[in-house]
């Protein structure tokens, strides 16, 4: 969300909507030894899918899009660490998803016949993935990981017409750069975009089945 760099920001950052994003390939590991543990976390993921995966409620509507989700966090993180071209980066984010997993839910509450559904999956999903990327972003920012989740550079911001300053690694930082937008302001943007693309797919999406059901008879 906000823009890494080494040492400092010569201009603000635009709040909760970030800058260039400009992670320094001089503080990623583009090394073997980070190639090999990526490699060795993949399998260890699928091992642990291969033994207990069919316990896990990978086959419901919000099942299917967390496991989709954090597999492109996780993802965007590898490729940073890697010093992956910041234009390859970046489309490997996850903000595009909010709109198409809002339909995928009222789609598949629809054929459950249940608008309650796709608002629990919504909420679910909702407060699960910003729970993530929080203590990604805690975890980054602390240890400096260099990817554009690590906050630790971000000492000065704009809302508004009105510039802020913080220190690095002040509960300041923290609170306003990262607890305050995962979990008031993204769940909101989430939730709105549920209501108006989510809401109107499951409307839609009810009202085809229902017709379908009518010509049957």
């Amino acid at each position: 969300m906000a823009p890494f760099a080494k040492d400092f920001y010569s201009e603000e950052v635009i709040l909760y909507i970030g800058g260039p994003n400009p992670y320094h390939v001089e503080t990623v590991q583009r090394t073997y030894k980070a190639l090999s543990f990526g490699i060795g976390l993949a399998l260890l993921a699928l091992g642990a899918l291969a033994r207990w995966g069919d316990r896990l409620p990978w086959k419901s509507p919000l099942g299917q899009a967390v496991k989709l989700t954090l597999i492109l966090i996780l993802l965007r993180v590898y490729c940073e660490k890697l010093g992956v071209p910041q234009s390859v980066a970046m489309v490997i984010g996850i903000i595009w998803l909010i709109v198409p997993l809002a339909v995928y839910f009222g789609a598949e509450a629809a054929k459950a016949g249940s608008q309650a559904a796709f608002w629990r999956w919504l909420f679910s999903y909702t407060f699960i993935i910003r729970v993530f990327i929080l203590v990604i972003m805690m975890l980054a920012t602390y240890f400096r990981w260099g990817t554009h989740f690590d906050n630790s550079s971000v000492t000065s911001y704009k809302l508004g017409a009105t510039v802020y300053h913080v220190e690095s690694g002040s509960w300041e930082q923290y609170r306003n750069l990262i607890l305050f937008p995962q979990l008031i302001l993204w769940p909101a943007v989430t939730l709105l975009a549920g209501l108006l693309f989510g809401l109107p797919a499951y409307l839609s999406r009810l009202k085809g089945i229902r017709a379908a059901t009518v010509r049957e008879r």
